[in-house]
């Protein structure tokens, strides 16, 4: 799934079309459309730390790495020590 970064553009604009698809579609107030947001933006989030684990997973298990160092950002997110 991880060829390169086209890959993260694409899933971002099309997770976009759809989100803006469905508010059209349903009749939703102010605070519903924000709840909706959150819950697809912790949706994405989770989505996408598991495929960054999945890919670290593999890169480890090529070179027979047995630790991982990750920092920035990502190192940073609770949610990535987690996994």
């Amino acid at each position: 799934m991880f060829k390169n970064n086209k890959c993260s553009y694409y899933l971002l604009s099309h997770i976009e079309q759809m989100a803006k698809k469905m508010m059209k579609s349903r009749k939703m107030s102010n605070e519903e459309i924000e709840e909706e947001k959150c819950n697809l933006c912790f949706s994405l989030q989770e989505t996408l730390f598991a495929m960054l684990v999945e890919v670290t997973e593999r890169a480890m298990a090529h070179i027979n790495a047995n630790q991982v160092l990750i920092v920035g950002g990502v190192g940073s997110v609770i949610i990535t020590h987690q996994l």
